[in-house]
């Protein structure tokens, strides 16, 4: 219980950093731009191609194929070596962006995916329409640690914002807001 609920405070911090990386990554033009200014690898592979902080040799070969057998349709991805292990960022060509957590010997320790609208969850958009009429959703971050799914849906009415916590069926309000600028 206590990891579950570590693992919820730092929902938001990982949240709010990813979101950083994601759209600092797509306001360039070209998206990975940003990721080469900060590495000094740039690989590439037949129909793919990745970018490290750490030479590729030093990426445990068993990390890099449950990576790839996890995610054969990712491009364009990001490595980056952690205390625990190996931390991959990428963005997918339906635009649900990923950032997948390994241990060193290839475990997945947890992924965290940042879903636009369009491709939100089919039951979570069901859960939204019917308990929350009329809101749009904003984006669903998925966390999952190996054992738990996390949901942090962002929905707007109007000038009425609201963030959501969804796991194990039950759906709570975390923050809500009234922004006094309409958007557009």
């Amino acid at each position: 219980m206590e990891r579950v609920n570590l693992f919820i405070r730092l929902f938001f911090i990982v949240s709010f950093s990813f979101v950083f990386f994601v759209s600092k990554a797509q306001s360039n033009s070209d998206p990975s731009q940003h990721i080469l200014e900060n590495t000094g690898f740039h690989y590439y592979l037949p129909g793919n191609s990745f970018t490290s902080n750490v030479p590729l040799n030093e990426i445990r070969s068993s990390v890099f194929t449950a990576f790839l057998k996890a995610f054969p349709a990712a491009f364009s991805s990001h490595w980056t070596k952690t205390p625990e292990g190996y931390r991959v960022y990428f963005k997918a060509e339906d635009s649900i962006s990923y950032c997948i957590s390994y241990t060193r010997r290839g475990h997945l320790i947890g992924e965290h995916i940042i879903y636009p609208e369009s491709c939100a969850p089919a039951d979570i958009k069901e859960i939204i329409n019917e308990l929350y009429p009329g809101y749009l959703i904003e984006f669903v971050n998925g966390f999952n640690d190996g054992n738990t799914d996390i949901y942090g849906i962002v929905i707007r009415r109007g000038n009425m914002e609201k963030s959501l916590k969804l796991q194990q069926g039950n759906l709570e309000l975390i923050l809500q807001f009234e922004n006094p600028v309409q958007p557009e």
